[in-house]
């Protein structure tokens, strides 16, 4: 996928040269500031810049959490209190008349809801990947992350370019092994009536892409006995 290298507010130059190869120069306009790295070494992930002016007005308070402005006005940030969690963007920064991405809100740490998740908190309500080096699984911020053209382009909740977080296989990394994203554990009384059922929102491209496998396994099973049960 290629990069789609976007700087509202400002001009990105790709060149390339025999000594630093591929490279891309991030600068504002006159009156803003630049917001990230002035310059990308490579082909290898990208943060996304922004370009930030004062005058925006005071965030309205969130509870059970803090905000922090910076003096100078241009970036503010969310802290969320012992025992909660945040949901959605923790970062946010002025563009001269309004704040460009929402900050989230504060939820209560092992709070499980309607058991759906759609990996806003940053404890991706109980998954977790599976250990392996280099770790191929990653959160994905719409804010934070630069989209790829012919890839997917934005969150499926909020369909947004600044708002929104999903789970990435990075499948460059050691792409012909195999890899576990888990669920937390579900209570018993969720499948009385044999009524459960997973509803997974997914995007799959490429010509290498391989199969994508969901397994299920009684608590009493060790995990590691369902990977080679699968594996066999």
């Amino acid at each position: 996928c290629e990069h789609d290298i976007l700087l509202p507010n400002g001009q990105v130059t790709e060149s390339s040269s025999w000594f630093l190869g591929d490279n891309i120069k991030f600068e504002c306009n006159r009156g803003f500031s630049l917001q990230g790295k002035s310059w990308h070494l490579g082909n290898g992930n990208m943060k996304k810049r922004y370009c930030a002016k004062a005058g925006c007005n005071d965030i309205e308070k969130r509870a059970n959490g803090t905000i922090f402005t910076a003096t100078d006005g241009l970036k503010a940030k969310i802290e969320c209190d012992k025992e909660f969690v945040l949901s959605g963007n923790s970062v946010t920064y002025c563009n001269g008349t309004k704040w460009i991405m929402k900050l989230g809100t504060c939820q209560l740490a092992n709070s499980v809801g309607d058991h759906s998740c759609d990996f806003e908190r940053e404890d991706m309500c109980g998954w977790r990947a599976s250990k392996a080096i280099p770790q191929p699984w990653k959160r994905i911020s719409a804010a934070a992350d630069f989209r790829k053209e012919k890839c997917l382009q934005q969150d499926h909740t909020f369909q947004s370019d600044v708002e929104g977080h999903f789970i990435r296989l990075q499948s460059q990394v050691h792409a012909s092994r195999t890899y576990h994203f888990i669920s937390p554990i579900y209570p018993r009384n969720l499948t009385v009536g044999h009524s459960l059922w997973f509803q997974f929102q997914l995007f799959m491209f490429g010509t290498e892409v391989r199969n994508l496998t969901i397994s299920v396994k009684p608590s009493s099973m060790a995990i590691e006995d369902m990977w080679n049960s699968f594996r066999n």
